[in-house]
């Protein structure tokens, strides 16, 4: 959360400071047996072995037919449209997303860009070798076979004319034989087209001649045509010539992404998967097919217990150790050796089965290590008896919106965020279905392998209500739904403790700091109490868990910020804030609510640091003084500590506290306050009685703390944690 850039400075007169076998498609085959990595002589049952698709040189992606085929109607339908008065421009239109469901990096990987060297070397846009000799376009690669069976969505990337369109082809190939593919080309005017490749047999899901928009399904991943694996091959064409649509080093000017990923280069696994098959004889078809049965459990005794990883961007010549743990960290089977890869693999299957004494039950762990970093910890269960062994649902999912607040006319995405190597107990291969919703009425219902799903830009208009819900299975059991909803023309607006700018949970009664954009036309303040709930024509409302809205009280409406109270009486649970400008703009977001969320304001607005606080001094004849601990350095205009000094020993030194978000604690003893780690009684903690929305704490400062300097001041409200802030003694 940002801080604000000038409400706790415009608050002067409430004393408060604001507020990641299966390689790379499109590669083919260096080593058409199993590639021997740093094996295990003189160990029975045991071993490891993986496959590599490696980069060569190659021809492109289809057959010399086909593409003499589809440059003929990218031709036509140039010529057509330039007669039309639609010809050849200047610039092609940006790509608003990547046109294949899925999240880029996850379960998707780029292993191929178009290659920029005009000789026979590799170049891709950021100058390294991620692309082959003469490649003309993306390839994005899924996992294996199983994902492509159950479905991996390809979406138009602009609107446009279907010009071509190719299906019936077989869809699995794993070797470059000169197979034609099944594809869509699609024109969009002004010289631009683009080209989906390698699609899922019988997908196709659009004729040619048909209109389209952007986030219409066109079909499925596949692996038809020349391809060694699924993937979409995606080429951007303009005039009739393949262009690179990332820029970077190797390929100057702006890039013809509106939001472009960079490359991924860590060292990370796709996925992986546990079986009791011991894999010795596994052959490339029988990994990318995943014929192996996933579990997650095995009986005790001595068993097979093997895994699949799916490595991506695998160094040269990694070393490697597994360790197979139980329940009580005792380590049952360590084992460790050197993989045998000459080149960095972007993409690669590797297994390793071995013999396991599983010698008791409960949760076991697998914990793997490559090139010296550990990569999985994986938990897998160890029963008394097989019959003990059962299936259950795929662990829970969380669902957001891309772009979380969308506009009439933008495609929006729906993405899953899970483990990428433990989504499900018993390791199955996790679908989710997803339903999209406008105003309650269903528009798209599909169930995929991938980690996101789309639908098309014009489904919905400014003001209709969207929502995606999604529900993950292994194909027999379903897992807890995931829902992510917004209104379409609506702004993001992001609410946060004005003292501290914590957004997870916001207090009933507390002072809130709201950001966004378009929030108000102007700046102003509220000048009398009771707070106004309208300034500048700006309003906030709050709809409560309990579907009740209130208007809320204002301090501060800008264009970028607003300062409100959360409206008294608000219910526990999530809350629906939304605020509408004097101009109509309109901006929403959710909040948590809750009765306690403690923050304490500090004097320079940050949240950390010098509290805004003073000291009471009560002296022996019951006299009171306050006294400042800060002040403002005119040289530097920065505050600065005045050092707490206890005076005479029959002085009392309170600590006067204020805050935001406390009122609301159990009882006084459900407050403490410490100090450089001592604890100072609290002897108030409530409400403030002059000002909307502050809470103040009064603490007696121990006179242990005399001589210390600066200490940290931790307040808690309710086992809740406000931020830390610092305080100075003399």
């Amino acid at each position: 959360m940002r801080e604000p850039s000038f409400l706790s400075r415009n608050l002067p007169k409430l004393l408060l400071p604001a507020l990641l076998i299966a390689s790379a498609s499109l590669m083919s085959r260096s080593d058409q047996s199993i590639t021997r990595a740093g094996g295990l002589p003189g160990q029975d049952g045991e071993g490891v072995a993986g496959f590599n698709l490696a980069p060569v040189q190659r021809d492109n992606c289809v057959t010399a037919e086909q593409e003499r085929a589809i440059r003929r109607k990218i031709a036509e339908y140039q010529a057509r449209t330039k007669a039309a008065g639609a010809g050849a421009q200047g610039a092609p239109q940006l790509f608003p997303f990547y046109p294949q469901a899925g999240s880029l990096w996850q379960d998707l990987c780029v292993v191929n860009y178009v290659d920029l060297d005009p000789g026979s070397g590799i170049k891709d846009w950021d100058c390294t070798e991620y692309t082959y000799d003469g490649h003309n376009g993306s390839d994005s690669a899924i996992r294996t076979f199983r994902e492509q069976e159950i479905g991996v969505p390809i979406f138009a990337a602009l609107d446009g004319e279907v010009i071509d369109t190719h299906d019936g082809e077989p869809d699995m190939n794993t070797s470059w034989e000169g197979q034609p593919a099944n594809y869509v080309a699609i024109g969009h005017g002004g010289g631009q087209t683009t080209l989906y490749l390698h699609m899922k047999r019988g997908s196709v899901a659009v004729q040619t001649g048909q209109m389209v928009k952007a986030g219409t399904q066109l079909g499925l991943t596949g692996s038809s045509g020349n391809s060694t694996g699924p993937h979409l091959h995606f080429g951007a064409y303009l005039n009739g010539q393949s262009f690179e649509p990332h820029a970077g080093p190797c390929r100057a000017g702006e890039s013809n992404w509106i939001r472009q990923t960079p490359i991924r280069r860590d060292l990370y696994l796709r996925d992986l998967s546990f079986s009791d098959a011991s894999l010795i004889n596994a052959s490339f078809n029988d990994l990318y097919l995943e014929k192996a049965p996933r579990r997650g459990a095995f009986s005790t005794g001595s068993q097979v217990v093997s895994f699949v990883i799916h490595p991506s961007n695998l160094p040269v010549n990694s070393p490697w150790r597994v360790r197979y743990i139980r329940p009580n960290g005792s380590v049952a089977l360590d084992r460790s050796g050197q993989l045998s890869n000459s080149v960095l693999y972007r993409l690669a299957i590797y297994y390793w089965w071995y013999t396991v004494n599983l010698d008791v039950t409960g949760a076991w762990r697998l914990q793997l290590e490559l090139n010296n970093q550990t990569v999985a910890d994986a938990p897998f269960q160890v029963v008394a008896s097989a019959d003990q062994i059962t299936n259950q649902p795929p662990n829970a999912i969380t669902a957001a919106l891309d772009p979380p607040a969308p506009q009439a006319g933008q495609v929006v995405f729906c993405r899953v965020n899970t483990p990428l190597l433990f989504k499900d107990p018993n390791y199955d291969l996790v679908r989710y279905r997803y339903q999209w919703r406008v105003n309650g009425a269903v528009v798209r219902d599909v169930t995929s392998a991938a980690l996101s799903d789309a639908i098309t830009k014009d489904l919905a208009r400014n003001g209709d209500q969207l929502t995606c819900e999604v529900t993950p299975s292994d194909g027999q059991l379903s897992g807890p739904a995931a829902t992510a909803t917004a209104r379409y023309g609506v702004s993001a607006l992001a609410s946060a403790s004005a003292a501290n700018y914590d957004g997870a949970r916001l207090a009933v009664e507390s002072i809130v700091a709201a950001f966004g954009n378009g929030l108000a036309t102007t700046t102003q303040l509220a000048s009398s109490t009771p707070l106004p709930t309208n300034l500048a024509g700006t309003f906030v409302n709050v709809r409560d868990n309990a579907g009740v809205e209130r208007l809320a009280p204002l301090f501060l409406v800008s264009p970028g910020q607003i300062n409100f109270q959360m409206p008294p009486g608000t219910a526990i649970g999530p809350a629906t804030v939304t605020a509408v400008s004097g101009d109509g703009n309109v901006s929403e977001g959710t909040s948590q609510i809750t009765a306690v969320a403690p923050g304490l304001f500090t004097v320079d607005a940050s949240g950390k640091g010098l509290p805004a606080a003073s000291v009471l001094r009560v002296k022996a004849d019951n006299s009171q003084i306050y006294e400042p601990i800060v002040q403002l350095d005119q040289a530097t205009n920065k505050f600065i500590p005045i050092p707490i000094d206890f005076g005479a020993e029959t002085d009392q030194v309170f600590l006067i506290l204020y805050g935001t978000g406390v009122r609301y604690h159990n009882n006084l003893s459900a407050v403490t306050v410490t100090v450089g780690g001592i604890n100072a009684q609290v002897y108030y903690a409530g409400a403030q009685d002059y000002f909307v929305g502050i809470d103040q704490i009064n603490a007696l400062l121990p006179r242990a703390l005399a001589g210390r300097g600066e200490v940290d001041l931790e307040l808690k409200a309710n086992n809740s944690a406000a931020n830390t802030v610092k305080v100075v003694f003399k």
